[in-house]
Formats: C-alpha cells, sequence, structure tokens
C-alpha cells in the first residue's frame, strides 16, 4: 500500500515536471503535448511500473491478465468474435 502511494507521487511530481517544461517551451508548436504527454507519463510511472517482487513467488512470470479478452465471451452474441 505505502509503495503505491509512494509511486503515484513521484508520477505526480514527474508528471508535473514536464506539463511544466512542455508548458514553458512547445506550447506554440504543439498545443495538445501540454496535456498528452504529462498524461502518459503519469500512466507509465503510476500504472506501468510494478514494484516489490511482482508476486508471492509461488506462481512463474507470466504476461499480464487482459480482463477484456477474458470475459469477451460474456457479453453476449451481439459482440461475437465472427464480427471483428
Amino acid at each position: 500500500m505505502a509503495a503505491s502511494v509512494v509511486r503515484v507521487a513521484i508520477a505526480t511530481g514527474a508528471s508535473l515536471a514536464v506539463h511544466l517544461f512542455v508548458k514553458s517551451f512547445l506550447q506554440a508548436q504543439h498545443p495538445a503535448l501540454t496535456l498528452l504527454l504529462p498524461v502518459a507519463v503519469f500512466a507509465g510511472i503510476a500504472v506501468g511500473a510494478k514494484g516489490g517482487n511482482g508476486g508471492d513467488g509461488k506462481a512463474p512470470p507470466g504476461p499480464p491478465a487482459v480482463p477484456v479478452f477474458g470475459n469477451w465471451l460474456q457479453v453476449g452474441n451481439d459482440l461475437n468474435h465472427s464480427k471483428i
């Protein structure tokens, strides 16, 4: 719990620093970067970076879970895989 709070605090600080940098130097050329780049930095640090050893050590390492694909068949026949 404490590690995730620290990770979010670091991500917020990095996102703010990127926002100030982009706002002061690149605003005239790329106005969208003022919002998109800090959000990407925050998401990359807060969500993508995993702290610790990644689990309890009982299971072998594997790819991250994607719950959308696992629950795709529970949605119903209107979103069938043949329509993709």
